[in-house]
C-alpha cells in the first residue's frame, strides 16, 4: 500500500509545483482517501454477508459526510482503521435495527442524538489530528458552521418524515446512529476509544513490528 500511495503522490508531483510542506499534506490526504475507500469496501462486504447492506451504506454515508466537516479521531494505521470501520459500522447498523421498533422511542433517541451532536460540534469541532492540524481560524469557523448544517439537515429530514408518516424510516434512523458515532469520535472519550483499539489490535496482530 505504501508503494501505491508513493506512486499516486509521484503523479501529483509530476504535474504540480508543490513544496515539502504541501507534499506532506498531500501524502496524508492520499493516505486518508485510500483508507476511507478500503474501509468502505470492507464494511460493505461484511454487510452483504450479514444481510444489512442498505443500513451500513446509509450509516457510512452519514458518518463520512459529517466527518468531512467535523473531523474526529483516527486509528494509528490503515489496517486498524479498515478493521475498526468494518466492525463498528456493521455493529451500529445491527443496533439501529434493534432500536427501530417504536416510533416514540426512535423519536426520543433521534432528538437526544441531535442535542448531543450539537454539543459535540460546539465543544470540539473541527477535531483535527497532529498529522493534519487546522491552524486557520477562518477555516475552523467554516467547518464548524458546515457541521451544524449537516446536523440540522439530518434532524429536519427525521422530523419531516415523522410528522408526515407518524414514524421514522429505519434507514433515516440508522443515519442518526451514524451521526451519534461520529459525534462521539469528536470527544476526548472518542479519541481514547480509538487509541484503546489501536493498542488491543496491535497486541493481537503485531509481531516484530510488522503485521502478520
Amino acid at each position: 500500500m505504501e508503494k501505491i500511495i508513493h506512486h499516486t503522490l509521484s503523479m501529483y508531483k509530476n504535474n504540480l509545483a508543490i513544496d515539502q510542506d504541501q507534499e506532506a499534506i498531500l501524502k496524508y490526504g492520499i493516505y486518508l482517501a485510500y483508507t476511507y475507500i478500503l474501509g468502505f469496501c470492507a464494511s460493505l462486504i461484511l454487510a452483504q454477508i450479514l444481510g444489512i447492506f442498505s443500513s451500513v451504506l446509509v450509516l457510512l454515508i452519514a458518518i463520512s459526510t459529517f466527518r468531512n466537516f467535523s473531523g474526529g479521531a483516527h486509528c494509528a494505521s490503515m489496517v486498524n482503521c479498515i478493521v475498526f470501520s468494518a466492525v463498528t459500522a456493521n455493529f451500529l447498523a445491527l443496533v439501529s435495527k434493534l432500536l427501530a421498533v417504536d416510533p416514540i422511542v426512535m423519536g426520543l433517541i433521534t432528538l437526544g442524538i441531535f442535542i448531543f451532536a450539537l454539543w459535540a460540534v460546539y465543544t470540539y469541532a473541527p477535531a483535527d489530528t497532529p498529522a493534519k492540524p487546522i491552524a486557520s481560524v477562518t477555516k475552523r469557523k467554516r467547518l464548524r458552521t458546515r457541521s451544524y448544517w449537516v446536523l440540522i439537515f439530518g434532524f429536519a429530514m427525521n422530523l419531516s418524515w415523522y410528522l408526515y408518516f407518524g414514524t421514522i424510516h429505519h434507514l433515516i434512523f440508522t443515519s442518526s446512529i451514524g451521526i451519534l458515532w461520529q459525534s462521539i469520535s469528536l470527544t476526548k472519550f472518542g479519541y481514547r476509544l480509538y487509541n484503546a483499539f489501536d493498542a488491543v489490535f496491535s497486541r493481537l496482530f503485531l509481531k516484530g513490528g510488522n503485521y502478520l
